[in-house]
């Protein structure tokens, strides 16, 4: 779905909301499951670049990690996760809210 999504976190670090609220992205959210061989599903979140982007560019922001789904207020949901870097997690969580940007191409 096309939406707008705010970094909540930064290198594991809560962002003050003015700084999150100000750093939207706008793409297209696309998350699924990968089942491992042994243990549980790991689910992983992207956000894709909108239409007209620049080829060869594949995520809008890095992807988000040993997600789970989190309905909230108005319409919008969180995403809690993680980035990963070889073998370390660092909390990352998104808000975000769907529909379309006003001046997207059509």
């Amino acid at each position: 779905m096309w939406c707008t999504v705010y970094q909540l976190y930064e290198d594991g670090q809560r962002l003050p909301p003015e700084i999150a609220q100000a750093h939207g992205a706008y793409g297209w959210l696309y998350m699924y499951s990968k089942v491992p061989g042994t243990g549980m599903p790991k689910n992983k979140a992207y956000l894709l670049p909108e239409p007209g982007a620049h080829p060869g560019i594949k995520d809008v922001i890095e992807p988000l990690s040993c997600c789970n789904l989190v309905a909230i207020d108005k319409g919008s949901m969180r995403l809690n996760g993680s980035r990963t870097y070889t073998q370390s997690f660092i909390r990352q969580a998104w808000i975000c809210v769907p529909g379309e940007r006003a001046d997207a191409p059509r």
